[in-house]
């Protein structure tokens, strides 16, 4: 597998976002319920204090809610592709040329997480990475991950969690 190390910090941020949800660890606590809880939020998952609007707290909501159907459906929900759309048509960026020909796409307002995450999106997804963001199987769970498998087969968050309380479930039953 090619090295994840260069979107390292885009794949973190993805995932806390997708998450925020109220999943996994975080089960029932969603991160964008108010613009309070979700200004504590990105400031913890972005490392920037930020002032959420009540509008920004809606595009915030809609593009995760989109990417999560596009994890779910493999890009296969139209509807969702067009949400995605519509939020990036509102994240500015300026190109930043830098070193040895390479360039950066940087939002134009400093700290947009919005334009941060789709940023983010577009990285992973230009470097064929997209597709290893999945859900957990584990229905009672249904974190997001990123798969480090090699060959792109990894089901659940976390194998020791609930992986193995899936395979023992199903032994049983297998069993019974």
């Amino acid at each position: 597998m090619e090295s994840t190390e260069k979107w390292n910090e885009s794949i973190e941020r993805v995932l806390a976002f997708l998450n925020s949800r109220g999943v996994g660890f975080e089960k029932g606590v969603d991160r964008l319920r108010n613009a309070e809880e979700a200004s504590r939020f990105l400031a913890s998952a972005f490392g920037k204090q930020a002032v959420i609007s009540s509008r920004a707290l809606g595009e915030l909501r809609r593009l995760r809610q989109a990417l999560l159907d596009l994890v779910a459906t493999g890009w296969h929900d139209e509807a969702a592709a067009g949400a995605l759309n519509e939020v990036a048509s509102h994240s500015p960026y300026t190109i930043a040329f830098r070193g040895d020909q390479e360039i950066a796409l940087q939002p134009v307002h400093e700290g947009a997480a919005l334009s941060v995450l789709v940023r983010d999106v577009a990285a992973l997804i230009d470097a064929g990475q997209w597709n290893r963001v999945k859900h957990c199987s584990d229905q009672a769970c249904s974190a997001s991950f990123f798969d480090r498998s090699r060959n792109k087969t990894q089901r659940w968050h976390s194998f020791e969690i609930c992986g193995n309380k899936n395979n023992v479930a199903a032994h049983r039953a297998r069993h019974a």
